[in-house]
């Protein structure tokens, strides 16, 4: 009896010792260790920007002019994307991502479009695109972390600055004018709410999501967003790496200011490819 407890003791201590020495020869991946993390590539969205203007329609988003569709500007765009994640403290993070896309064309326009107090009539030539820029900055604190995952909620800013611009012939109460650019333009803030998730099951293979939502109604602006992102990434060193994501970004949107007082509606969803460097 001795002599089995004598092994049993033995065999757990022996266990109990190499367990420990698999926890310590264990290295995390790098993405859930490292400070700071800056991420370049090239984002290629399908898109759907779509303007209006109060007045020309009775219901909100109802007869938005299909910037992408009417100008023949629609398909894959690809631009570029950045990102920095900068881990400033056991529990807390901060992080920014970039994007903008510009484009224009000229068309036969294949029907009738309101635009602002102006009626551009089909089979007329006219020029059209549009601009935007979305900056999204925010902060994560991390609610659950182990060796080999960690979730964050997250709380940020996202700043989108969209615009367009039509010129051709246009009529105004039957009466002929000129566009050279009727422009319009704004600057909004929206807030976002969310949580990002990481797994990585191996030193250099990790896996990651995020979600995020809000919708806020202020003094001349009303919007929300949804904001979706899977990914992996995979390490080819302590310090470098690449990214394969899929952004998937929905912005909808009321406006009352001095440029512009209408709706707009903005989604882009497609992948990211890029290199990160840690450090």
């Amino acid at each position: 009896m001795k002599k089995l407890l004598i092994v049993l003791c033995i065999t757990l201590i022996s266990s109990g010792l190499m367990n420990a020495q698999d926890s310590i020869g264990w290295q995390k991946n790098p993405i859930l260790t490292k400070k700071i993390y800056i991420y370049a590539g090239a984002f290629a969205p399908l898109k759907k920007v779509r303007f209006g203007f109060a007045g020309t329609a009775p219901v909100p988003y109802q007869d938005l002019v299909d910037i992408d569709k009417t100008f023949d500007l629609e398909g894959i765009q690809p631009t570029f994307n950045a990102n920095v994640h900068w881990r400033f403290s056991k529990n807390w993070s901060m992080n920014a991502d970039y994007f903008s896309l510009r484009t224009r064309n000229t068309v036969v326009l294949p029907r009738d479009i309101v635009w602002d107090k102006y009626t551009l009539k089909k089979g007329s030539t006219v020029e059209g695109g549009y601009g935007v820029s979305v900056l999204k900055i925010g902060f994560g604190r991390a609610i659950s972390r182990g060796l080999k995952h960690e979730l964050e909620g997250l709380v940020g800013i996202y700043i989108l600055s969209p615009n367009g611009f039509v010129s051709g012939l246009a009529y105004v109460n039957e009466e002929e004018v000129f566009l050279d650019r009727s422009e319009i333009s704004v600057t909004l803030p929206l807030p976002s709410i969310g949580l990002k998730y990481l797994y990585a099951p191996t030193r250099t293979l990790s896996f990651f999501a995020r979600a995020e939502w809000f919708g806020i109604k202020v003094d001349g602006i009303e919007g929300s967003l949804w904001s979706l992102s899977p990914g992996l990434q995979f390490q080819f060193s302590r310090y470098i790496g690449a990214r394969l994501s899929y952004k998937y970004l929905n912005l909808i949107g009321n406006v009352d200011t001095l440029n512009w007082n209408g709706s707009f509606e903005l989604l882009f969803n497609g992948p990211s490819l890029g290199l990160t460097a840690s450090f």
